[in-house]
């Protein structure tokens, strides 16, 4: 994914406006012009990296690096000030932590599933693409047309078309698909639709699960933060049957202790993924489910307090709740 010389659009007024911010540009060119050039080879030179006057994948990380899933972006820039994260932010964040974590983030079909997207990496081989793409579409369907289809209308239902199921009809990976996706992981208007999905998704993973939490550590309707965190992200890895087969093999072992059941939702899992796809695998999950539980706190999250937003956000949207 190449914004060079010759190319005009978004992507290149994000970057002279980036260039501009930085210092590095003082232009006014209505597209990638030469003064748009030697303002990235001087931002190159300062950052070590081949002056070639092109933003590629290196120059592209530094200029405009990715756009992480945070408290403070979310409350600072996303939603302008006001102090929207909550636990179930926290959740989202946690998983995303496994998925990229961004936004604006990126697998070009290099686990063979085709175009993997955003904060929760919404995939083209499983499906899951095709639901975020309906939800932006939804939410704007104009500024869907501008972005996917580049200003064509039929080019923006195709590709709804051809993601749908688990279609790879369309190779995502492959130009001008990837700068489209990209553009639209940096609109505050296609974020905040991210944001919603994935607390829906995951809202629906935890519900599951805490059917089979077992009652004893949900006092009042309150979990610990680290529960919902360790069962969104074993949902996440293993689908929702995994889930419930993870929650019913820690109950059989009568734990008493809710930390000690909380790691074996975890121990179970990553003990399943080094079954299935072995150590080379492994490695990408060996020791997760330990770190969830060493950074998140028994601290007790109102479930029933969140699932009240939920329910205000759906109202406020046209995401399904």
């Amino acid at each position: 994914m190449l914004i060079k010389p010759g190319d005009a659009g978004p992507a290149v007024e994000m970057v002279q406006s980036r260039l501009r911010e930085l210092g590095y540009f003082r232009g006014a060119e209505s597209g990638f012009g030469p003064d748009t050039a030697a303002a990235v080879r001087r931002f190159q030179r300062a950052q070590d990296l081949d002056p070639d006057g092109v933003v590629g994948p290196r120059t592209r990380a530094r200029l405009l690096p990715l756009v992480r899933f945070t408290p403070e972006y979310l409350d600072r820039v996303l939603y302008g000030g006001r102090q929207v994260y909550d636990a179930l932010d926290d959740v989202v964040a946690a998983v995303a932590a496994g998925e990229w974590g961004a936004f604006d983030a990126l697998l070009l079909n290099g686990d063979g599933e085709g175009l993997s997207f955003g904060v929760l990496q919404w995939a083209q081989g499983p499906g899951s693409l095709q639901t975020l793409l309906q939800a932006l579409n939804g939410a704007n369907g104009a500024k869907f047309v501008d972005i996917f289809g580049d200003g064509d209308p039929g080019t923006a239902q195709n590709l709804l078309a051809k993601t749908r199921g688990r279609g790879k009809n369309l190779a995502l990976w492959l130009d001008p698909w990837p700068l489209r996706f990209w553009l639209a992981g940096r609109d505050l208007e296609f974020q905040r639709v991210q944001r919603s999905l994935a607390r829906r998704q995951l809202a629906a993973l935890l519900r599951e699960g805490l059917a089979l939490y077992p009652e004893g550590f949900q006092p009042g309707g309150r979990i610990a933060l680290r529960a919902l965190v360790m069962m969104a992200d074993v949902g996440n890895q293993a689908g929702p049957l995994g889930l419930k087969r993870a929650l019913r093999a820690a109950a059989a072992r009568g734990l008493t202790d809710e930390a000690r059941f909380i790691e074996a939702l975890g121990d179970y899992v990553e003990d399943l993924i080094r079954r299935k796809y072995g150590d080379p695998n492994f490695g990408n999950t060996a020791g997760r489910h330990a770190a969830i539980c060493s950074k998140y706190s028994l601290e007790r999250a109102d479930w029933p307090v969140l699932e009240a937003r939920l329910a205000a956000e759906a109202k406020e949207s046209r995401l399904p709740a």
